[in-house]
C-alpha cells in the first residue's frame, strides 16, 4: 500500500475554511504537538532548574516554595549554609542574568535526579549539583551545592 495519506499536504486544496468539515474529527497538531514527545525526566528538571534563575519566579515567593522541598538544603558558594525558610525570605531577582551549562544529569534511583551544572554570572564561574526528588507528581529541589570556580 501507499504512504502518500503521511506525506504533507501541502499541495493538497484547503478545505479547511470556516465551515468546513473536512478535517472535522481528525486530530490536528497545534504548536504544542508538533512533532513533540513528552519531556524526559531529566529535561523538565532542567527547566526548572532553568527557572529558578528567571526574575519572574524569583520575585514570587509561592513560586520559588512550589519548587523546593520541604526539607531543603544549599551549601552557598560562599559556604553558607542556608534552610527553606530562610532562602524563601532572601531569594530575591538577580542583580544580572546568569547562564546554566549543563555538565551532567542523571537519574541516582527512581524518582531522584542529580543534575551538575555552571553557573557564569556577574559574580563569576561557578560549579553547582541540585538533588531533586519526585514527590507525587512533582519534582522538587531537594538540596544545591555551589562552589566558586577559581
Amino acid at each position: 500500500g501507499s504512504t502518500r495519506s503521511d506525506a504533507p499536504r501541502s499541495d493538497a486544496p484547503r478545505s479547511d475554511a470556516p465551515g468546513s468539515d473536512a478535517h472535522r474529527g481528525e486530530p490536528q497538531d497545534d504548536l504544542f504537538s508538533l512533532g513533540q514527545d513528552e519531556p524526559s525526566d531529566e529535561e523538565l528538571v532542567i527547566a526548572l532548574e532553568r527557572s529558578l534563575l528567571r526574575d519572574e519566579v524569583r520575585a514570587d515567593r509561592a513560586s520559588v516554595s512550589a519548587l523546593l522541598h520541604p526539607q531543603w538544603q544549599e551549601i552557598g558558594a560562599s559556604g553558607a549554609l542556608w534552610e527553606r525558610d530562610a532562602m524563601l525570605e532572601a531569594i530575591a531577582p538577580l542583580r544580572a542574568p546568569v547562564s546554566l551549562d549543563v555538565v551532567s544529569v542523571q537519574a541516582l534511583a527512581p524518582g531522584v535526579i542529580l543534575l551538575v551544572w555552571r553557573s557564569d554570572g556577574a559574580d563569576g564561574a561557578a560549579l553547582r549539583s541540585s538533588l531533586w526528588q519526585r514527590v507525587g507528581q512533582r519534582w522538587l529541589q531537594r538540596f544545591h551545592q555551589g562552589t566558586l570556580q577559581g
